[in-house]
């Protein structure tokens, strides 16, 4: 039905709006994308795509999280420099974990609120939650790897 491109839905509860965008990002994969966007008054949503991902150097401050559950992780491999935090662990990891606890359990500094986070899955649709959970916190520069594993593992080669 819409192969090929992305159905990017937001339904904005503090506005009671609802916005749909259907966006391509490929020519064989179909991604539904819903976010529910309580705090913010925007509907735009940002998002990475495979060669904003390849483009990452190591010493630049960007954290890729993983939401994915580990058992994902190692039956199909992981985005190099990414770093695991399943879905159900992100607002806990994020709101009452300290930056010694994060650094030791994750292996990588908690991000400020201005530093740049990019959460990945199988295909985007539990980054985006993690997306939504991390910026109704008040995190700022919050970016969604749209393809995910699927499109992480399509066009490394």
């Amino acid at each position: 039905m819409f192969s090929g491109k992305l159905l990017f839905s937001v339904f904005n509860t503090a506005l009671k709006s609802y916005s749909s965008k259907v966006v391509n990002i490929g020519n064989s994969k179909t991604f539904v994308y819903n976010v529910i966007n309580s705090k913010y008054f925007s509907t735009e949503v940002n998002v990475v795509t495979f060669e904003d991902i390849k483009k990452i150097k190591p010493e630049e401050n960007v954290v890729l999280i993983d939401v994915r559950e580990p058992l994902e992780l190692k039956e199909t491999g992981v985005i190099p420099g990414s770093i695991n935090i399943p879905l159900g662990e992100v607002e806990v990891a994020f709101t009452q974990t300290t930056d010694q606890v994060f650094l030791k359990k994750y292996g990588k500094p908690k991000p400020a609120p201005s530093d740049p986070i990019i959460f990945s899955c199988k295909a985007g649709i539990r980054s985006a939650k993690a997306q939504t959970i991390v910026q109704n916190m008040g995190y700022l520069n919050v970016k969604n790897y749209l393809g995910g594993w699927i499109d992480w593992d399509t066009n490394k080669k």
